[in-house]
């Protein structure tokens, strides 16, 4: 299977749907290991995606049909004392392709743009990175860990969902050495 990671942003209206799609299936899917809502998601504009993709770092993995198969994110945390952290968000892998390298490839390209990322005067490069994968989602923690994050909190009932509590691990890892500045 030949895949490549690309930015989302400049496809249109095209992307922005597939976009979407995606990610009202991981909703539907596992609707317990990601923030928002199917029923958010789905009321959001053609417009609204496509200024989530230009305002953001989101990654799409694509077949050699150029269909979409995976996704993930990198906003910068919003404060100005905190953003030179990017959190890790939305990140889906179809099922049927799920255990191939999709999401390793998500994540690493990820970093590869966060670390890329210019400094400038009103943005710092981005230094750290984190994420939250909610208690049970065994893949990804492996994943994670793999690619070098640690664990540095959980939060017992940090999601809920119709009724129901499920615990999130805090993840991330330095991309910047804090000696080395």
């Amino acid at each position: 299977m030949a895949i490549e990671a690309i930015r989302l942003g400049d496809g249109g209206v095209s992307e922005a749907e597939a976009y979407k799609a995606l990610r009202l299936e991981g909703l539907k899917n596992d609707p317990i290991s990601f923030a928002n809502t199917y029923e958010e998601m789905a009321v959001r504009t053609v417009d609204d995606i496509i200024a989530e993709l230009r305002a953001n770092i989101v990654v799409g993995v694509l077949m050699e049909n150029s269909e979409l198969i995976g996704v993930g994110g990198i906003r910068r945390e919003a404060p100005g004392k905190m953003n030179h952290k990017g959190i890790i968000y939305g990140n889906f892998v179809r099922q049927d392709v799920r255990g191939r390298g999709v999401g390793k490839l998500i994540m690493s390209d990820l970093e590869k743009r966060a670390r890329a990322t210019v400094p400038s005067d009103l943005l710092p490069a981005f230094e750290e990175l984190q994420l939250r994968v909610v208690e049970g989602n065994e893949p990804a923690i492996r994943l994670y860990k793999s690619l070098g994050y640690e664990e540095f909190g959980f939060a017992a009932r940090a999601v809920r969902y119709q009724g129901k509590y499920v615990g999130e691990h805090y993840m991330h890892k330095y991309l910047i050495d804090a000696d080395k500045q």
